[in-house]
């Protein structure tokens, strides 16, 4: 309660906007690529991106 926020983290741009308008310091994670690739480091059309798979797992699983 008397530390000072530097910097909040997240990826969800409801959750940046939010945390924004309340006057922190913002850093929107929107580092994680929406392609995926299969091993040969060709793009894997079929599978899901790594985003969709952390957006099943937070807001379907309710775990991250």
């Amino acid at each position: 309660r008397t530390a000072e926020v530097v910097a909040f983290v997240d990826d969800d741009a409801a959750v940046v906007q939010a945390v924004r308008a309340a006057g922190f310091p913002v850093l929107h994670a929107d580092w994680m690529g929406t392609a995926t690739s299969g091993a040969d480091g060709a793009p894997d059309a079929g599978a899901p991106s790594a985003q969709q798979v952390l957006f099943e797992a937070q807001e379907t699983d309710g775990r991250t």
